[in-house]
């Protein structure tokens, strides 16, 4: 996508090294000055890596149309949902603790259905083509990573849904360490049959991804305060695939990348930081009183990063020629063969 080491590092290698020696020094919950630099990571990564999505998709009329369900369908349906949410959170605050629940649970499917489009994409560029007995293997293990994920997300706030179901959502959790074992072994299997294919290790650039997802959820199993971590490694991730794409429609041009990545930062931080203050600047000078400027806040978050993984789940498949050509239009052109079986 850009550079072999520029892309080993921002797929998983710098967050891989990063957060093992972490998980080894870190004994207490992250906070004070850890936490101020993770704020800082995070309007710096986190903030604009949602704006970007944002950006590929709403770039064109076109886009609008062929992803209407990301597009309009569901945006429409979750920001009335949301707007629900934050009338009734004080008579009803279930349906704002199913926002931020749903939220939680659906990340374990972004998380890990990113890490694939990681490997599929740097096999593409690698020029190394995944065989199906390895596609299913790898992807496999990413699967059962989602549901440890979705476990661990789900007994972490369920009981501000359901408290009678606290017991059994840790109960299913305590379990999911023998289902990430068998992740890892499956996982492994698929990288080892192609490293054995191919005659040398599979290219660090489609282990990385990969492996990254073990150290993440690793560090979350440990303390899960370091979600604020693994948001800053799944964005920095995430950053180069938007920025590849806006370089390529602009013939090629890094600089044009370097000036959207800006605009995203900017934008990303009034929206995220500044809708809260704003709305209660507004609401205080009206006479309220409470809460609601940190409910709308927190629903806001949530719902943005609720669209942000449809965004993505519908817009980066790589079977899909459109995303291919806009995403590789650097690269020379694979032989038919070799794109049939990348897709």
């Amino acid at each position: 996508m850009t550079t072999p080491a520029i892309d080993a590092l921002a797929t998983g290698g710098a967050s891989l090294v990063a957060l093992a020696i972490l998980l080894s020094l870190v004994a207490t919950p992250i906070h004070g000055q850890a936490r101020g630099t993770l704020f800082a990571l995070g309007i710096a990564l986190n903030w604009p890596h949602f704006i970007a999505s944002y950006r590929m998709l709403y770039s064109s009329r076109d886009s609008v149309l062929r992803y209407r369900a990301a597009s309009l369908y569901f945006p429409a349906a979750l920001a009335l949902y949301t707007l629900l949410a934050i009338v009734t959170y004080k008579t009803h605050p279930i349906h704002y603790h199913l926002v931020v629940l749903v939220g939680g649970v659906y990340l374990a499917r972004h998380y890990t259905g990113q890490a694939w489009g990681m490997v599929a994409s740097s096999a593409w560029v690698t020029g190394v083509v995944i065989t199906p007995g390895e596609r299913r293997l790898v992807r496999a293990s990413l699967d059962l990573m989602m549901l440890w994920h979705a476990s661990w997300a789900a007994q972490q706030t369920i009981g501000l849904v359901a408290p009678s179901w606290v017991a059994a959502a840790q109960a299913i959790y305590a379990q999911m360490v023998w289902v990430a074992l068998a992740s890892l072994v499956v996982g492994a299997a698929g990288f080892v049959r192609m490293s054995r294919r191919l005659g040398r290790l599979a290219p660090a650039r489609l282990l990385l991804p990969w492996a990254a997802i073990y150290v993440w959820y690793a560090f979350l199993a440990k303390d899960p305060t370091a979600l604020l971590v693994v948001q800053v490694a799944h964005a920095l991730q995430y950053m180069i695939f938007p920025l590849r794409l806006t370089a390529n429609r602009n013939g090629g041009s890094w600089s044009k990348a370097a000036w959207s990545f800006a605009a995203w930062v900017l934008v990303g931080a009034a929206l995220f930081e500044g809708t809260g203050p704003l709305f209660g600047l507004f609401f205080h000078l009206g006479g309220g009183q409470g809460e609601l400027p940190t409910v709308v806040q927190s629903m806001v978050i949530s719902a943005i990063g609720i669209h942000h993984y449809f965004i993505d789940g519908a817009l980066y498949k790589l079977r899909n020629p459109a995303v291919r050509r806009d995403l590789f239009a650097h690269l020379a052109a694979p032989t038919p063969a070799v794109a049939e079986k990348a897709a």
